[in-house]
């Protein structure tokens, strides 16, 4: 008896500390944790409303070109000197080509000094004229900026949203601990309650409720976050599943300007010859003194839009040099690809996108009602003391 006992008090112990870091949590980091959460909902469907917003910039109508219908898009090397006749010299980091009929190729700018991306313009596929700039575009760079860095610089930003994460994460499984109800293998006990309840009874089960419902997104979604966010996590994760560490992936990243006299055809014949249907390529644009060509490209259904292959070919004579296909990947390859999409729910296609947009919705629900809940606990406190007897103890009140 006295075992039950002292299990009974250290169990009430451990829950009421639970409770304490689960409200602490909540009312601290909680208007961060929204504003992550709206900002993420936004960028959930970035494409798609950046495409009706700009209906011609990012689209070419099939009218537009009635003569030019069985004219094949401008090839690569077309496409390089098409900008440099409407850009001049100005260094260009990569060129993506689309098969879609009517999308437009994504031109994007070696940054400039102090920049950390450069600018990115559309061109006509067949004629390689300029489309007009997109609007909306800047308003989701900042967008992007205050989910992944909350608009600080990138390094710190990033430690600061993996420690948000790493919140979100805690404020889950505590949750889930607090919420676990005596019948556990009753559905109804985890996904309904009296909606006939009112004040902070009612909140408390709104709360309850819809935090069961989302505990597998937030667990998706602050996972990815925090392996994005600490290298201390990053790093060993990558070395165990085979992937190069993530200096080196930020040294890949390096672009500068392209050779003067790049000349890109005899690569990408080879690339179409060995590769004749994909989705997607994208073409990072030799520079200095380099003599091969890198291609990564999707194939024409790939499984996400992460699942890409590589191809590094010869400038010279278009000799393959690597060949790196996403289906011949170990099964950690091919999980390390897939964190983005698992991440914005796109490994699931449209139905993980929405769930994961409404997911992230709710963030703002979590962070009322609990500040509701919150602020109507004093007042019950309050009363509870008034009504205690005399010689009751005031540390008896929950």
């Amino acid at each position: 008896m006295k075992r039950r006992g002292s299990r009974r008090i250290a169990l009430a112990r451990v829950r009421q500390a639970l409770s304490q870091v689960h409200w602490f949590i909540g009312i601290t980091a909680g208007t961060l944790l929204m504003l992550i959460g709206l900002s993420g909902a936004t960028l959930s469907f970035r494409e798609e409303i950046l495409d009706a917003m700009n209906p011609g910039s990012r689209h070419v109508p099939l009218q537009t070109h009635v003569p030019l219908q069985t004219v094949e898009p401008l090839q690569p090397q077309q496409v390089l000197n098409a900008v440099r006749q409407s850009f001049g010299d100005r260094p260009v980091a990569a060129v993506t080509l689309f098969s879609n009929t009517g999308q437009a190729t994504r031109i994007n700018f070696a940054p400039r000094e102090g920049e950390r991306r450069g600018e990115t313009v559309y061109l006509d596929p067949y004629s390689g004229s300029a489309l007009p700039p997109a609007k909306g575009a800047e308003f989701f760079e900042w967008v992007e900026s205050l989910h992944r860095w909350l608009l600080l610089p990138r390094e710190p930003g990033r430690i600061v949203a993996g420690i948000l994460a790493s919140m979100l994460l805690t404020l889950a499984l505590t949750g889930i601990y607090l919420r676990w109800p005596k019948r556990a293998l009753n559905w109804r006990a985890w996904f309904t309650f009296d909606t006939a309840l009112t004040g902070r009874s009612f909140l408390r089960g709104l709360h309850s409720v819809i935090g069961t419902v989302a505990l597998v997104l937030y667990l998706v979604s602050t996972c990815t976050g925090i392996y994005w966010s600490f290298d201390a996590v990053r790093d060993p994760i990558d070395a165990a599943l085979g992937s190069p560490p993530r200096s080196a992936e930020r040294a890949g990243n390096l672009l500068r300007g392209p050779s003067a006299n790049v000349d890109m055809t005899s690569a990408w014949h080879t690339f179409v010859e060995k590769v004749p249907a994909w989705s997607e390529v994208q073409i990072r644009v030799p520079s200095g003194n380099t003599r091969t060509l890198s291609l990564n490209w999707l194939d024409a259904n790939p499984p996400h839009e992460r699942a890409r292959n590589r191809m590094l070919v010869q400038l010279s004579n278009g000799a393959i040099l690597e060949d790196e296909r996403h289906e011949a990947k170990s099964a950690g390859g091919k999980f390390l690809a897939a964190i983005y999409p698992l991440h914005m729910g796109t490994y699931l296609g449209l139905p993980g996108r929405i769930a994961m947009t409404l997911g992230a919705l709710m963030l703002p629900v979590f962070g009322v009602t609990g500040w509701m809940m919150y602020l109507q606990r004093r007042p019950l406190r309050q009363r509870g003391r008034r009504r205690q007897p005399a010689g009751a103890s005031a540390g008896a009140t929950p």
